[in-house]
């Protein structure tokens, strides 16, 4: 789920689960999520931890490292201004742009081999991230459509000439915090999908159930960002627009309707 520097809490669950994996299978090493999960996505932080475990393989230990380094560099507020909430966000996204590429040159000496590795299959034995990985973000221009699928493989709706870091900047450019970012050959502007989608298991089970029609059963995983606030409204118009943005980022209906 998003959640912002919160999403570190669904790293250490995560931790937590492949310890317990560790334990019941008796291995001397801790295993990667990318060796047991066959899809792995995500939206704005989860997005980006999503394309550290699937797209970069790494493992949660490496994942909470990178983690944390990419919020120290990024969330570091620009100079306070008279209006905070400008287009160009109150953090600088050149600062996550920057330690996003740090991560991807430690990770992946390749970035660009998921795009070569479809004309040149012997890419894999060099750089072998084949694992299924999507992060979901929306366009600027028509925020209340379904949201766009970043992946990792070939799909029909596929947006090309994307680089990691670019889409990471996508499913990260939350509203008020990042300025959106202009990606892809068309060049299209994309913030993150916090707002409608901020669990975004409801879209990735049905992207599941696309990439492998041919399983009887799917068995999910969604980790949050911990419990939300209960919403309730006020009299003014501040605490009516608070409200209305906390039940749009809320995560609860999506859970709760895949719980029914």
């Amino acid at each position: 789920d998003g959640g912002g520097i919160r999403g570190i809490s669904s790293l250490l669950i995560l931790e937590a689960i492949m310890e317990k994996i560790r334990d019941v299978q008796g291995l001397d090493h801790m295993p990667r999520p990318c060796e047991y999960f066959d899809f792995i996505g995500g939206t704005s932080t989860g997005g980006i931890i999503a394309i550290m475990l699937g797209r970069l393989g790494m493992s949660v230990d490496e994942c909470i490292r990178a983690y944390k380094k990419v919020a120290q560099q990024a969330f570091t507020p620009k100079k306070t201004r008279i209006f905070p909430a400008s287009p160009s966000g109150a953090f600088s996204a050149k600062a996550l742009e920057a330690a996003i590429k740090q991560t991807v040159r430690e990770f992946c000496t390749q970035p660009d081999c998921v795009a070569r590795r479809k004309h040149d299959p012997t890419t894999a034995a060099t750089c072998p991230h084949e694992e299924m990985a999507a992060v979901l973000a929306i366009t600027k221009d028509n925020v209340d459509a379904r949201p766009t699928l970043f992946t990792t493989y070939d799909t029909s709706a596929a947006l090309h000439g994307c680089t990691i870091w670019e889409v990471a900047r996508a499913t990260s450019a939350a509203t008020t915090f990042f300025k959106p970012i202009r990606t892809g050959r068309d060049g299209i502007e994309f913030v993150d999908a916090g707002f409608g989608y901020n669990n975004p298991c409801e879209v990735l089970v049905e992207e599941a159930q696309r990439q492998f029609s041919g399983r009887r059963s799917l068995r999910v995983l969604s980790i949050g960002t911990g419990l939300g606030d209960v919403v309730a409204i006020g009299n003014t118009r501040l605490s009516i627009i608070t409200a209305l943005k906390k039940m749009a980022t809320s995560s609860k209906k999506v859970a709760a309707s895949l719980d029914g």
